[in-house]
């Protein structure tokens, strides 16, 4: 269960009311009627929307970064940049979403299912390798990241495509741990780091 209180949709103003037509259906209060057509509760929207500028912001990012035809980066590669960074933080519910989302691209299956072991696959060419390797070092170096990797990047992409993917990786960082710190969507888990009883 979600730490914070969802906002139904008459208590919402319209600009979120639009944004919850667009995620759920138009008119439905997702709150009375959770869920979305990926399965998910929708509590990732329904919370946000307590700010109505940081559920803006979410489906802004979603829509002009994630979704958008705009990028220097494909979708496919940007998804592999989410799923990847969404794995290392451990967000059940951003790794989840996004392999959906990665497989809408048409990414071959037995590729995306070796992104968890992807340092020891052999699936992958060297530009994926290099946005896996970027998005390891922003999520699981905590953006601390070497210079071969992003002369490695530099070789298969222009300099705005490597901002998109260090960009997208830090977003879906932070998306993945607040998930995970409000317990929100796959992600409303009880502590795991727990005394076990002796007896």
């Amino acid at each position: 269960m979600a730490r914070l209180s969802p906002v139904a949709r008459g208590d919402a103003p319209a600009h979120v009311q639009a944004i919850y037509d667009d995620v759920f259906s138009p008119g439905r209060d997702p709150v009375a009627e959770p869920g979305t057509a990926t399965g998910s509760a929708g509590d990732f929207w329904t919370v946000l929307a307590n700010v109505p500028e940081i559920i803006v912001h979410a489906r802004t990012f979603a829509n002009d970064f994630v979704r958008s035809n705009a990028r220097e980066l494909t979708r496919s590669q940007r998804e592999l940049v989410i799923v990847r960074a969404a794995f290392n933080i451990e967000s059940k519910f951003e790794y989840s979403q996004h392999r959906k989302f990665l497989r809408a691209t048409g990414y071959p299956e037995n590729k995306a299912a070796e992104i968890p072991v992807w340092t020891t696959s052999t699936v992958f060419a060297p530009d994926e390798r290099a946005l896996l390797g970027l998005a390891d070092e922003i999520s699981l170096g905590r953006g601390r990241s070497q210079d071969a990797t992003y002369e490695r990047l530099r070789e298969h992409f222009p300099e705005t495509a490597v901002l998109e993917a260090a960009y997208i990786a830090a977003q879906y960082v932070m998306f993945g741990l607040l998930c995970r710190s409000l317990r929100l969507e796959y992600d409303a888990t009880p502590e795991r780091c727990e005394e076990v009883s002796s007896s």
